[in-house]
């Protein structure tokens, strides 16, 4: 799965690596540790080009009655999205990437729960496939997005057993997006036998969803 991320990209990386519409820059910080409802930034495919948004991590379906689901729709399984009720709409037609620098599994050890912290190996700056959704109620309207997830790869599966979808191979964006791509090539963008991954032991101050500082990521000493 994929509870929590970073984010800590410049505004003028972000718009280079995603090929996006050279805008005002927004209030952009750098995340270190990215929690479920809080606000992230997505790309999506505006009437003129990319953009960038910043909206709600935790996908609440249109037709829900609330504006918070009484799930925790933070993730959807590749698998099924198509076919979920919850996410079949937002997977046809709403699809988004995610801007990431990596995140973060938690394997049980003797000790507790000990964070990884994962990334391509050869990727500074990706993107994870996401899915995205418009509440729109008495309440005013919102957008809310979730991290499509797969089988763990190689030896990801010793921290976890699921594993966000990356793509690192720029030149699929454009297809991900766009809500013109045929269903049946949408699996293919999503390919990851191609990259390889590297993870480490990280402080456990990641463990508090409220510290959001540099030292999230930083290595345990050997």
């Amino acid at each position: 799965m994929c509870g929590r991320y970073t984010q800590y990209a410049t505004w003028d990386e972000l718009v280079a690596y995603f090929d996006m519409i050279p805008t005002q820059a927004p209030n952009l910080k750098a995340r270190y540790n990215v929690a479920p409802t809080q606000d992230a930034p997505v790309v999506r495919l505006g009437t003129s080009g990319r953009k960038l948004s910043s909206i709600r991590w935790s996908l609440v379906p249109s037709w829900s009655k609330e504006p918070r689901s009484k799930y925790n729709l933070i993730n959807a399984r590749l698998e099924s999205a198509s076919e979920k009720p919850s996410f079949r709409s937002a997977f046809k037609s709403r699809r988004c990437l995610v801007p990431a620098n990596g995140w973060y599994e938690w394997k049980t050890e003797e000790d507790g729960k000990q964070p990884y912290y994962i990334q391509p190996e050869e990727e500074r700056l990706f993107a994870f496939a996401g899915i995205w959704e418009r509440w729109d109620g008495a309440e005013g309207a919102f957008d809310s997005f979730s991290i499509l997830t797969t089988e763990a790869l190689g030896p990801l599966q010793l921290i976890h057993h699921r594993m966000p979808v990356v793509i690192t191979d720029r030149d699929r964006f454009g297809a991900w997006i766009d809500p013109e791509t045929p269903q049946g090539d949408l699996h293919g963008l999503l390919d990851m036998s191609d990259i390889t991954f590297k993870h480490v032991a990280v402080n456990r101050a990641v463990n508090n969803a409220r510290h959001d500082a540099p030292d999230c990521i930083e290595p345990l000493a050997a």
